[in-house]
């Protein structure tokens, strides 16, 4: 598998993106609610134009509550948040699975 040129081509970055290799793009002013992903990969993020806020968290390990609750359980985890911070252009971040995040 060809990977991007900005990755360098390790066994790590091969098992982690041989089977996909995602990219989103938004408008200015846009973003979305803090979330924990459910796919089980590490997140790796570029930022090629403009500039983005992002809230980093961790959730909480004892959580078993309903989906209805999930809300207030992501609000108390960001509350203050782990980390906080803009990524501009040219810059990158990652962070393992399981991690909560929002722009």
């Amino acid at each position: 598998m060809s990977l991007p040129r900005f990755l360098p081509n390790t066994a790590a970055n091969q098992k982690v993106f041989s089977n996909r290799l995602e990219m989103f793009f938004g408008l200015n002013g846009s973003g979305v609610p803090p979330h924990i992903d459910e796919i089980c990969d590490p997140i790796f993020s570029i930022q090629l134009q403009g500039r983005k806020k992002w809230v980093l968290g961790l959730p909480d390990p004892t959580f078993r509550g309903l989906q209805s609750e999930y809300d207030e359980m992501i609000k108390k985890s960001l509350d203050p948040p782990l980390f906080e911070f803009v990524v501009e252009p040219g810059e990158a971040i990652f962070f393992p699975t399981g991690m909560l995040h929002g722009t």
